[in-house]
């Protein structure tokens, strides 16, 4: 992933990250699925392993967002979806 559109996307996460902190959940969502739109692209290129990990922290992050635990969503875009994000190419 291109230098530049990593921090831009790490940027977007910690920001979705922090609406669904403050209780801003309106926003939070909003902003989750646009870092949802975000990601599609990057799945085309990612490695076999990588997008096994992506599922296994989105399918975690959805059913989150189910029972309204906003701050598992936060905790799982901070520390599980950003780090893999940025170790990808």
């Amino acid at each position: 992933m291109e230098h530049e559109s990593r921090q831009v996307l790490r940027q977007y996460v910690e920001d979705t990250a922090a609406a669904f902190i403050q209780g801003r959940e309106g926003e939070a969502n909003e902003s989750f699925v646009g870092l949802i739109d975000k990601l599609v692209p990057l799945l085309q290129s990612a490695e076999p392993e990588v997008l096994q990990q992506l599922n296994k922290v989105l399918t975690e992050t959805l059913a989150a967002q189910g029972r309204k635990d906003y701050l598992h969503i936060a905790d799982q875009l901070q520390y599980e979806l950003a780090p893999l994000l940025d170790s990808m190419p």
